[in-house]
């Protein structure tokens, strides 16, 4: 990351185990943050990667939704939003739950007068029927 000056990365379908997550952070040498579903199984889990030059507030939600609360000097904040959506009939509701809460943590952050940055992966999935 310091060699192509990037200060923030974000991932997702990290399959990623906390214990896996800290060995990464510890090998590569950089602050991660990652969120992961307890429910297991393939494409789950998301990651923002930031410099350690933030002072940074971070909150992760069903391996689906990372989101960090960066504070920049000159009193400017910001919310960062990582989403991911893998976009199947199978979990629908769990689709519309997750809306619902992408749409508390906006609500939120312009009530505290933030600047909000959203980053969001989706995977379609056609079904035959």
């Amino acid at each position: 990351m310091k060699n192509n000056d990037i200060d923030i990365y974000g991932l997702a379908e990290t399959n990623l185990s906390y214990r896996q997550s800290k060995i990464w952070q510890q090998q590569f040498g950089f602050h991660g943050y990652f969120d992961y579903s307890q429910q297991g199984g393939k494409g789950q889990g998301v990651g923002i990667i930031v410099s350690d030059k933030y002072d940074i507030f971070v909150v992760g939600y069903k391996g689906r939704v990372l989101y960090l609360d960066l504070n920049f000097s000159q009193k400017k904040n910001v919310r960062l939003i990582q989403v991911y959506i893998n976009a199947n009939k199978k979990e629908r509701t769990q689709i519309e739950e997750l809306y619902q809460y992408i749409e508390n943590i906006i609500d939120d952050a312009k009530n505290k007068n933030m600047e909000i940055i959203i980053m969001v992966i989706s995977t379609l999935i056609i079904e035959n029927t």
